[in-house]
């Protein structure tokens, strides 16, 4: 699967938009290392390590 790194800090969303409510308290930090799920609308659905899912601006990314 494809592995992207946080280029800058990032809420973790519910859905793919700033509508959606965070899927945590804090922002994933810079340099975050997330595996791509989907893509869609300018947003990147990952899962982090510990196997939560949520959405993050693709331009918060880049490719590893």
């Amino acid at each position: 699967r494809e592995v992207l790194v946080l280029i800058r800090p990032a809420i973790l969303r519910k859905g793919n938009g700033d509508t959606y409510d965070p899927r945590l308290p804090d922002p994933l930090p810079r340099g975050a290392e997330v595996q791509v799920r989907h893509r869609r609308g300018g947003w990147v659905q990952v899962e982090l390590p510990g196997g939560v899912v949520g959405w993050v601006p693709e331009e918060n990314t880049a490719g590893e």
